[in-house]
């Protein structure tokens, strides 16, 4: 199943519930009500995760964009 596909059906809470209890390196899927999560969506379902997160604590996703675009942000955060 798709990240995205996850998280509509289970919820952000299950999802980050699902990537903490598999935080071992060698755990990298997992089956939640019969629902498989290979390794791609897992990667995939962890940076989905990360980014509700941000957006969370920036307020709102334009929030989020500024901060991330800020000349004072981190090179490490906006990737360049």
């Amino acid at each position: 199943m798709k990240a995205n596909d996850f998280i509509k059906k289970f919820g952000l809470s299950v999802a980050k519930f699902c990537i903490l209890n598999c935080a071992c390196s060698n755990d990298r899927w997992f089956i939640h009500s019969n629902t498989l999560i290979d390794a791609e969506d897992f990667d995939d379902l962890k940076r989905l995760v990360e980014s509700h997160e941000l957006v969370i604590e920036h307020g709102s996703i334009d929030r989020a964009k500024m901060y991330a675009e800020s000349i004072y942000t981190s090179p490490i955060v906006t990737g360049k």
